[in-house]
């Protein structure tokens, strides 16, 4: 896929997120919709999917949910004939869960048409788990389990989350 036409209302994380697809569009093998995981949420995952995906075909965590910032932006590439409608998707509390906390990610949705061809979707993860040193260890706070707090000895629950909320 080549360089888009640029329009005067794109912002810079718009032009970065149209050069990662630029970047990994072409070399990345299409999917379904079953084949998206919680490995979405890695920073940097990009996925390609051969059917309409939607952000309820997302995953996400069980006190937030995706939600579209904004407005859908448009870029063509005009030599080959490409239009991709893209939108930022960020976490957002679901309403029984207005107490809990929700993590910062930042996901990209496009849609890549070109006529006469299957449209794709894609989906890349700028802000996302971070994994450290090659190991897939995530890195979290003590304070995002403290749900188990219910489970355990009252005490030791409270020396552990009234020190570190």
């Amino acid at each position: 896929m080549e360089r888009f036409e640029m329009t005067p209302d794109l912002q810079p994380e718009h032009i970065r997120a149209l050069d990662k697809l630029v970047e990994h569009f072409d070399s990345t093998t299409p999917g379904t919709r079953n084949t998206i995981s919680s490995k979405v949420w890695e920073e940097g995952a990009f996925l390609v999917i051969n059917e309409v995906v939607a952000a309820k075909h997302i995953p996400c965590g069980r006190t937030w949910r995706w939600n579209q910032t904004k407005s859908r932006k448009t870029a063509k590439a005009i030599e080959q004939n490409v239009t991709v409608n893209f939108h930022k998707l960020i976490p957002r509390k679901k309403r029984n869960a207005m107490d809990a906390e929700i993590p910062t990610f930042k996901l990209w949705w496009y849609e890549i048409v070109i006529p006469g061809k299957e449209t794709h979707y894609a989906l890349w993860c700028e802000r996302g788990i971070e994994y450290s040193r090659g190991v897939r260890e995530c890195e979290m706070h003590v304070s995002q389990f403290s749900f188990l707090a219910e489970f355990m000895d009252p005490e030791t629950a409270a020396d552990i989350w009234n020190s570190s909320v």
